[in-house]
This record gives structure tokens, C-alpha cells and sequence, in this order.
């Protein structure tokens, strides 16, 4: 045994019992976290939006990468970051959900071993459970979309703002902007956290702030883009395009389950909140409380996220996955609601605080393994054509006719829907021509798609949501069997999910 092994062995044997089980339920979280995100949904055939990235990341070259960016609503660095990732790994399924495996693994050890002032190593370990094994999380590592980065960059930056408000310098400030321009560069709704933060550091200390204004030139490539872009997303924010329904008051409680989908969860930060505010009643000194940054830190996730809540009841802007960047954050808040239970009747040997943290990871290993058994081999998505597009591909079609029936038709680009409808039919090798239909309101997409389909070999693929107002197939439901008996179609979508695939014999 080396020198090194054996200080480590003598380390752990010096450890009580309960930092040892900290320490085992730590490498059960990363591990179990790891099986889940390797495994459950990684058969599933790419959904809508997951063949979107491919189309977009896809392209010959970095300038149509650029220009297909441009033209999609969404934050680039994702989008650029993969057009990176396929030239060396290709565009298959796995190939284009890889990098959200990888970052929602980094995630939990990130936490773990990030330094962040007033966290001692348990609460790092809470955090990083609670985050690492937050059921959407999981969720989304088997998803080639931006969520799984923006959670890991937004946890960065919320233990970046804790340090900054703990011990304001220059260099604090940058850091944080760093992460800041990652998370709002990965998606814009990043953006309220940033500004909530912003406004806390100036409030909070003004002084310090204002001292760190050369910090502000590390904003200026994220606001530069921003600009740029500000007149495409107005577009996509009209009223008539945006197709989210506004909030209702019943919505909030499957608002509160999207971050903690596990309501046993909650009951140990309600017993600790419940605690703070019993002893504040009754003029006791709060012990083991985190220090006023790691609070200011948490808070501002719990403020932002309550400003995209309110702004979501007052006009259509809102879907869950827009709280995803608050949701490091509000574990944090969590975390140190936990850490305030440690009422006078603990025991050096095991505080009720430390109970708690236990308990807490415990909760979240079990919550999640749970989710993964019950989710593994059950979780295909319907909104998907790949399986239409690979059975169309059998005819040899040579042309594609795409729509995908949609309010947002009225502002995106005809090349949108080229790469997008052609993207499977391109990645087999197809030479089909893709000829992309927008529906605009009031027009018959049947009597569309068929004068669109000229030639002998001509196939359609018509995508709507009958669930999503302004779906033109709400008003004229398909009938290309009946208007055009040349054609096959069959449905591979369900519920209010269409996914029409007609093709000629």
C-alpha cells in the first residue's frame, strides 16, 4: 500500500459514522445518476425538437450553422457547441444526446467539489443530490436539447453569486458574469436569474459593485448576440405565434411538482422553515443558519423563478421547461432550510441537522431509482417522425412534402422547415427534394400539401398538435386519403399528437 492510500485509509477510519454515510450516499448519488442517465429513454426515437438540433447543428458549414441559429428562437451556444460535437461524433441518436449525458453527470461532482463559501461538505452533498437527481434532470440527459447544460451553468453561477455576495472583488465578478453569459447564451429565460442577481449585488453592496465594473466587459459578447438576435425572438413573442396558454391558479401545483416531482422532499425544508420561523416569533438566535450570501443566493432563484410565474398568467410566454434555470437555486434554498434543523436537543454524535441531510439524500437516491424503474422501456415520446420518416423512406420518394402545422408558421423561415422536415430522410442519405409547406391561418393544409406534392414519387409528412391553438388541422382535420386516393397515409402520432406519413405505392 502507498503512502497516499494509506493516509486516506487512516483518514476514513478517523471519520464517525455518519460523515462515512455522507460520503458512501455522495458516490451512490453520481453512481445511480449515472446508470439513470445512461439508460432510461436512450432507445426512444428522437422527438420534434431533438430532430430540430440535428437539423440545425447538422449543416455543411459554420456560416448555414449560424444563419439556421439565427433564425430558430432559442440561445446559439448549444446549438454552436454541437455543430462542433457532430463533425467528430456524427448525427445518430446517441451521438446527438451524449453531451447532455455527460453534463448531467458533471453536474452532482461539480457541486460536490466546487468551493462554494459557507457550504460545509454535507450541504454540498445535498445540493448535489437534489440537483444531480432531480427527476427532470434526469429526464433530460436522454434529450439532445440545451436543459442539462443550463442546469449545470446555472448551478455554477448561483454558487459563483454566493461567493461574490460573501466576498465582493473584481475577479468574483467576472466569474460570475462568466457564468452568468453561459447560462442566458444557453437560454434566454437565464436571463431573469441574471437580472435578479444583478440587482441584489448592486442593492446589497453597492460600493463593491460599482468597484467592480471592469467585471461588466465580460457581458459584452453575450449582449452583442443578444442584440442581434432581440428582433427574431420579438417575433416569436407576438401574441398570435406564441402558442402557450396563459397560467391558471390551479396550474401551481404541478409548477411546484416539476422541481420537486418528489412532495416527500418537501417536508423536511417546510419542518426547517416551520423551525426558523417559530424561533424568530419567539426571539431565539437561529443557530447553524447559512450565512446572509448563501440565502441572498437562493433567493434570487426564488424570486426569478416567481417573475416568469407571474409573467406566464399575464400574457402566453410560459412552459415548464422555462423553469429549469432556477432549479439549482432553489435547491440551495432548500438545502439551507435543512441545515437549520438542530434544535437544542442534538447530540454531538449525530445533530438533527445532519439527520436531516441524510434523510434528504436518502429521499432523493429513492425518488429517483423509483422514477427510473418505473420510466425504463415506457418512455417514448409521441411527437416524433422518425419512425415516419424511416418507414416513408422505403418507398423512395423523390420528393418530401413537410408542414408542421403550427401558429409559429407565420414568422419562420421556409429553409427552417427544409432542414428540419428533410433531416432524417438526409441523415439515411435520401436525395428526396424537401419541399417545405407553411400553413398560414385559415388555409386548408390538405388542399396545401397535395398541390405541393407535383411528382409520381412524391410523399407528405404533415406534423400538428391538436392541443396547441392555432393548429390549422384543429379546423381541417386530414383527409389526403380522400381528396388524392394516389396516396397511403398512416398515422403515427397519438392522442392530440399528428404525425401523418403518406406516400404513393
Amino acid at each position: 500500500m502507498q503512502r497516499g492510500e494509506a493516509a486516506l485509509l487512516i483518514r476514513w477510519r478517523e471519520l464517525s459514522a455518519a460523515p462515512k454515510l455522507m460520503l458512501v450516499l455522495a458516490a451512490l448519488t453520481v453512481g445511480i445518476s449515472t446508470l439513470i442517465r445512461l439508460f432510461v429513454g436512450q432507445g426512444d426515437p428522437l422527438w420534434l425538437d431533438e430532430a430540430w438540433t440535428g437539423a440545425i447543428v447538422g449543416q455543411s458549414s459554420w456560416a448555414e450553422t449560424l444563419r439556421q441559429t439565427y433564425l430558430d428562437v432559442n440561445a446559439p451556444l448549444y446549438y454552436l457547441f454541437m455543430h462542433a460535437w457532430q463533425g467528430i461524433f456524427g448525427l445518430s441518436d446517441f451521438a446527438l444526446r451524449a453531451p447532455s449525458i455527460l453534463a448531467g453527470i458533471a453536474t452532482p461532482a461539480a457541486l460536490m467539489f466546487t468551493r462554494t463559501k459557507g457550504l460545509e461538505t454535507s450541504d454540498r452533498i445535498v445540493w448535489a443530490a437534489l440537483t444531480g437527481l432531480w427527476i427532470d434532470g434526469l429526464w433530460y440527459s436522454a434529450d439532445a436539447r440545451c436543459y442539462v447544460f443550463l442546469v449545470l451553468f446555472c448551478a455554477l453561477q448561483t454558487s459563483a453569486f454566493a461567493n461574490l455576495l460573501a466576498a465582493p472583488n473584481t475577479r468574483r465578478a467576472a466569474v460570475w458574469a462568466a457564468w452568468t453569459s453561459l447560462s442566458i447564451l444557453t437560454h434566454y429565460h437565464a436571463l431573469f436569474l441574471g437580472a435578479v442577481q444583478g440587482l441584489m449585488f448592486l442593492a446589497l453592496a453597492p460600493r463593491q459593485a460599482l468597484a467592480s465594473w471592469k467585471a461588466a466587459f465580460v457581458f459584452l459578447p453575450m449582449a452583442a448576440w443578444m442584440g442581434v438576435h432581440a428582433t427574431r425572438v420579438i417575433q416569436f413573442a407576438r401574441p398570435d405565434v406564441a402558442w402557450y396558454d396563459l397560467l391558471r391558479p390551479q396550474d401551481l401545483v404541478w409548477l411546484i411538482q416539476f422541481i420537486f416531482p418528489n412532495l416527500l422532499l418537501l417536508l423536511i425544508p417546510g419542518a426547517g422553515l416551520g423551525l426558523i420561523l417559530w424561533r424568530a416569533l419567539r426571539r431565539e438566535p437561529q443557530q447553524d443558519l447559512a450565512s446572509a450570501a448563501l440565502w441572498w443566493a437562493g433567493l434570487s432563484a426564488l424570486i426569478g423563478v416567481s417573475l416568469v410565474i407571474g409573467l406566464g398568467f399575464l400574457r402566453p410566454s410560459f412552459t415548464l421547461r422555462y423553469l429549469t434555470p432556477y432549479a439549482p437555486g432553489l435547491f440551495l434554498l432548500a438545502t439551507l432550510l435543512v441545515r437549520s434543523l438542530n434544535p437544542a436537543w442534538s447530540t454531538p454524535s449525530l445533530s438533527a441537522s445532519l439527520a436531516a441531510r441524510l434523510a434528504v439524500v436518502v429521499l432523493a437516491l429513492d425518488g429517483a431509482a423509483s422514477w427510473a424503474m418505473a420510466a425504463y422501456g415506457h418512455t417514448s415520446r409521441p411527437f416524433t417522425y422518425e419512425a415516419a420518416s424511416l418507414d416513408m423512406l422505403k418507398a423512395h420518394p423523390d420528393q418530401i412534402v413537410f408542414t408542421w402545422d403550427h401558429p409559429a408558421a407565420q414568422v419562420e423561415a421556409p429553409s427552417q422547415y427544409d432542414v428540419a422536415g428533410g433531416f432524417f430522410f438526409r441523415r439515411a442519405g435520401s436525395k428526396a427534394v424537401i419541399t417545405p409547406v407553411l400553413v398560414q391561418p385559415g388555409e386548408d393544409p390538405n388542399l396545401k400539401l397535395l398541390a405541393a406534392a407535383k411528382g409520381p414519387h412524391s410523399a407528405i409528412l404533415w406534423l400538428y398538435d391538436m392541443g396547441v391553438h392555432g393548429t390549422q388541422a384543429r379546423r381541417f382535420p386530414p383527409k389526403i386519403e380522400t381528396l388524392d386516393p394516389r396516396f397511403h397515409c398512416r398515422q403515427y402520432g397519438r392522442g392530440s399528437i399528428g404525425v401523418l406519413g403518406c406516400v404513393q405505392p
